[in-house]
């Protein structure tokens, strides 16, 4: 049985600039199976109307990938995203208690491949610690 490698990536958004192909180069270093990304933009003033997850898909050779938005923003989309060398059969989301603070989201993502499908999460906490533990029982 071949073991599965996972990882789990921060590429703060608002930071990426010109730097896809140092966060690809990153990402493939890690001879991933499956990634999660958190802070992913598509089509954001900020992130030159790129849609972030494809990009990075193309860039790493984790050529499947699911995104879903948690906010708009800057005329986009703002959320999480999963990347996977293997096909993505579903992706669903759950939107998180977030009161008023920014709305959070759980990526759930179903993997196929080797075996019976995965599911994988993903998602992206509040910095609140009291909110923390409202999404933590969702």
């Amino acid at each position: 049985m071949k073991k599965l490698k996972i990882g789990s990536y921060n590429i703060r958004c608002a930071d990426y600039g010109e730097n896809l192909q140092g966060i690809a180069d990153e990402i493939k270093g890690a001879s991933l199976d499956i990634i999660g990304l958190q802070e992913c933009d598509t089509g954001t003033e900020r992130s030159q109307m790129l849609n972030i997850p494809r990009e990075l898909a193309q860039l790493t050779g984790l050529t499947h990938y699911a995104f879903l938005h948690s906010i708009l923003y800057q005329n986009g989309y703002y959320g999480n995203a999963v990347l996977s060398a293997r096909p993505i059969l579903s992706a669903g989301r759950i939107f998180l208690p977030s009161g008023a603070e920014e709305q959070r989201a759980l990526l759930h993502v179903v993997v196929g491949g080797e075996g019976a499908p995965i599911n994988f999460f993903n998602t992206h906490l509040s910095l609140l610690p009291e909110l923390r533990v409202d999404e933590l029982l969702v």
